[in-house]
C-alpha cells in the first residue's frame, strides 16, 4: 500500500487542458504530442483555424485593452453620478409633494379652528381670553407656530392687484375709489408654502 502527498488527478482532469488562447479544451485522446487536442464539438478546418490565428494577432494589445477598460469605467462613473442626481431630484420632488399634500390637509383644520375661535370670542366676551388655556385658541396658536416653522405663510391680499396664480375670484365689485382688478374683500385667507 502506498500513499501520495499530492492529490492524484482525476480522469476528468487528465483529459482537459487550457490551450494557448486561454480556452478550456477537452482531450479526446485522439491527439498526439505534435497535434493539439480537439474539443469534442470542434469541426473547424485548418483554414478556419489559421484565419482565427491571424485575427487574434490583429486584436487589441494589453495596453489597448487596459485603456478601453479605463474609458468604460469612467463612462460608468459618469452614468452612476447622473443616476444619483436624478434619484436625488426625484426624491426631493416626492418629499415636496408630500409636504404640500400635508399642508393642504392642515389648512382645513386651521380654517375650522379659526371659525370656532371667532364664535367663542363673540359668544363669551365676558371671559378673559388671555387667561384661557383650553379650547380652540391655544390650539390655533400652536398650529400657526407649526405653519411658520414649516414655512407655510399666511398672506393677506387686501388692496393688492389681482394675481390669478395666488388669488381665487368669487365675485367682482365695482368700486370707483380703487384701481381695477384690486382685491377689496377676502372670503378665506390664503397660504403659501415656502413663501
Amino acid at each position: 500500500m502506498s500513499f501520495s502527498v499530492s492529490p492524484q488527478p482525476t480522469e476528468m482532469e487528465t483529459n482537459q487542458f487550457i490551450d494557448e488562447h486561454g480556452a478550456f479544451v477537452k482531450n479526446t485522446g485522439t491527439s498526439t504530442d505534435d497535434e493539439p487536442a480537439k474539443t469534442s464539438g470542434d469541426t473547424k478546418t485548418e483554414e478556419q483555424t489559421e484565419g482565427m490565428d491571424s485575427n487574434l494577432e490583429g486584436d487589441l494589445s494589453i495596453d489597448d485593452l487596459v485603456k478601453l477598460v479605463t474609458e468604460e469605467g469612467e463612462l460608468l462613473m459618469i452614468k452612476h453620478k447622473e443616476i444619483e442626481k436624478m434619484t436625488d431630484k426625484v426624491l426631493h420632488s416626492y418629499a415636496e409633494m408630500m409636504l404640500q399634500n400635508f399642508a393642504k390637509s392642515l389648512l382645513d383644520v386651521e380654517d375650522y379652528l379659526g371659525r370656532d375661535s371667532s364664535v367663542v370670542k363673540d359668544s363669551f366676551s365676558k371671559i378673559d381670553v388671555s387667561k384661557d388655556t383650553t379650547g380652540a385658541m391655544p390650539l390655533l396658536k400652536t398650529l400657526l407656530k407649526v405653519f411658520r416653522k414649516s414655512r407655510i405663510e399666511n398672506f393677506d391680499p387686501m388692496n393688492e392687484q389681482f394675481d390669478p396664480h395666488r388669488h381665487y375670484v368669487v365675485f367682482e365689485i365695482p368700486d370707483g375709489s380703487k384701481p381695477p382688478s384690486t382685491v377689496v374683500a377676502i372670503r378665506k385667507s390664503g397660504y403659501m408654502l415656502y413663501g
